[in-house]
């Protein structure tokens, strides 16, 4: 038993630990620079794929038509594989700002679960700020 092992001894200092080889992979730190869409970005084509739809819509169906209408804009990073949530990171940042969309009344927070649900407020944003953004 490893537990066993150790009583009696000293726990390893942090210089004898730093001392053994990592076989894990390495994952990007938050000080590495990532080049990816700012989430606030994703606001308007979020709108404009619930507009089109009717007003709702299964996220997946939302991302969709995101990843249609932001094609030309997603930067490489966009496009990488994140191990957390075995998703790309444009559509986790999506999914992010929608978050911060309810937060905003612009999106329903009270949605079925999968559903996104423009509200009242998010149509008068979309027609007075997303349309003079073409």
């Amino acid at each position: 038993f490893p537990a066993l092992r150790s009583i009696g001894r000293k726990p390893a200092s942090q210089q004898e630990l730093s001392s053994i080889p990592s076989t894990a992979p390495r994952h990007p730190k938050r000080t590495d620079r990532v080049m990816a869409t700012p989430r606030s970005d994703f606001t308007c084509p979020i709108l404009h794929a619930l507009v089109e739809a009717g007003g709702k819509a299964h996220v997946r169906d939302v991302l969709k038509r995101v990843g249609e209408l932001m094609s030309d804009r997603l930067k490489p990073d966009d496009h990488e594989l994140l191990p957390s949530v075995r998703d790309v990171r444009w559509k986790n940042r999506a999914q992010w700002q929608r978050f911060e969309m309810t937060r905003r009344g612009l999106l329903r927070s009270d949605s079925p679960h999968g559903i996104w649900e423009i509200t009242e407020h998010g149509m008068h944003y979309y027609q007075t700020t997303c349309r003079e953004q073409k």
